[in-house]
């Protein structure tokens, strides 16, 4: 069973000025479809017309979106799904990296992608995180 979308949370790669003009369009595009914007804080400031969408923590977004859109590369879209795997949410990427094995939407198609994502017409992966440790004679070294 599909879920339906209303509060849809952006998180895009910190610190990357090259994120603002996706970020903004994003936001624009989904305000305009009347969907509740909620944008990751350390991103906010690369939202022109910030005033139209909330800002708060990954932890908030968990809390209060129904889906995630992560503008950045594999990097950014792991470090997101370890910030809200808690919160069980579907994760949505969209490339603005090199190589992109996990994010895979295009910034030229993605208000056509979203468009047919949010009506419902996607297929869900579902992905597990693995966490390991490194023992020697039976201490952890690392994690």
């Amino acid at each position: 069973m599909q879920r339906s979308f209303n509060t849809i949370g952006v998180i895009g790669k910190l610190n990357d000025p090259r994120v603002a003009r996706t970020l903004t369009n994003v936001c624009a595009y989904l305000r305009e479809q009347n969907y509740h914007v909620f944008v990751e804080q350390g991103s906010a400031q690369f939202v022109c017309n910030s005033a139209d969408v909330n800002i708060g923590s990954v932890k908030q977004l968990g809390e209060e979106c129904d889906v995630v859109i992560v503008l950045g590369g594999d990097g950014t879209f792991l470090a997101a799904a370890r910030d809200i795997v808690a919160s069980n949410i579907p994760l949505i990427g969209v490339n603005l990296g090199r190589l992109g094995f996990l994010v895979d939407i295009s910034p030229d198609r993605l208000t056509q992608t979203l468009t047919q994502i949010l009506s419902g017409n996607y297929t869900q992966e579902q992905r597990y995180l693995l966490r390991a440790k490194i023992l020697r004679n039976e201490h952890v070294i690392h994690e």
